[in-house]
């Protein structure tokens, strides 16, 4: 599916970078990928700097190489 994904503003990625995003990886478990597009959170992941490296396990989602 198309989705149109709009980078996180500076702020945000200060606060993710904070504690390498540990905070709202926690909050990503089952029911958060049935309510949103979990496949954002690589693009995320980039827009803010690579925070974390391709293979890092974030809640039940892992950073695929490339993102």
């Amino acid at each position: 599916a198309k989705f149109t994904f709009f980078p996180p503003i500076p702020k945000c990625c200060r606060n993710l970078k904070m504690d390498k995003m540990f905070c709202f990886c926690e909050a990503v478990i089952q029911f958060f990928s049935q309510l949103f597009n979990i496949n954002k959170l690589g693009l995320i992941n980039h827009a803010c700097g690579d925070v974390l490296t391709p293979g890092w396990q974030c809640g039940v989602y892992t950073i695929p190489d490339g993102s």
